[in-house]
């Protein structure tokens, strides 16, 4: 795995952010207590080094015990359908090398790892998620989530569908184990730039960097200082939210209305804003 240490650059922007809350960054090392997958060299069109390493480690962590807190501008990639990823894995097979074909089906068997493991995750340990009401009107306007891009875009609008279908159908099925809050984007940045997924006491993972197109440097941290504290931020900011912004029947009909909706161009979805999420955490 082609993981390094770093001391500088994106990790101590997560610090950072994760400081404002906290007031800890004094007690942290970056240069310890953060692993960073740094290789940018790409396996496959589009997947670089870092990324499937990232994947892998996911998988891995996701294994441990203890309640999932996700704190990301988009969905858990887990909660695809695990149709849908192998649609999408075998549309990025059309036309590529054996090397990277072989590349592209280690990365998904992680992924449908994650899917096939995740419902019953959910309902032995728990989780929770908090995200932008945008986003999701993005997500079905392009197809594509602006803090993860890869695996690139799920170029057909009923795959799109499907993949929020189930995420309601976890809400449903599942309505105190799996629990998803929608906040406006615009009272919290960071949503833009940086994703968190903690498990347990055991494991955080972390992507940092611009939404959209650019680099993104990938990491977790096993070091219980640092976990505990990104949990107690997480934590700070659940609570902090008003109770509709996770309300399940709220949320619910907040996912039907965008999935009704034709496709729009991204910058319109964008731009309009929820009469029942504009809400500050």
């Amino acid at each position: 795995m082609s993981a390094w240490v770093s001391t500088d650059g994106p990790i101590l922007e997560l610090v950072h952010d994760a400081a404002v809350y906290a007031l800890s960054a004094a007690q942290w090392e970056p240069s310890r207590q953060f692993i960073q997958y740094q290789a940018s060299d790409d396996v496959a069109p589009g997947l670089a080094r870092a990324r499937f390493d990232f994947e892998v480690q996911i998988a891995i962590g996701e294994r441990l015990p203890g309640e999932q807190l996700v704190l990301k501008d988009g969905l858990i990639n887990a909660s695809e359908p695990e149709a849908v990823a192998i649609q999408v894995r075998e549309s990025h097979l059309a036309g590529v090398s054996s090397g990277q074909a072989a590349a592209f089906h280690s990365y998904y068997e992680a992924r449908l790892q994650r899917i096939r493991r995740f419902e019953e995750s959910v309902q032995s340990n728990g989780f929770r998620a908090i995200s932008s009401a945008e986003v999701i009107d993005e997500f079905m306007a392009t197809g594509s989530w602006p803090v993860d891009p890869f695996p690139g875009t799920v170029q057909d609008p009923l795959l799109r569908r499907a993949w929020i279908e189930n995420v309601i159908r976890l809400l449903k099925e599942h309505p105190r184990a799996f629990r998803l809050a929608l906040v406006d984007r615009q009272a919290r940045p960071f949503l833009r730039r940086s994703f968190w997924q903690i498990v347990g006491d055991r494991c955080l993972l972390f992507a940092v960097g611009p939404p959209g197109g650019g680099t993104k440097t990938y990491g977790h941290s096993f070091d219980p200082d640092v976990v505990t504290t990104f949990r107690g931020i997480f934590e700070d900011l659940w609570e902090t939210l008003p109770l509709s912004a996770h309300d399940n029947r709220l949320v619910i009909a907040r996912l039907e209305r965008a999935i009704r909706r034709r496709p729009r161009h991204p910058q319109t979805a964008a731009n309009e804003k929820s009469s029942l999420f504009l809400h500050r955490i």
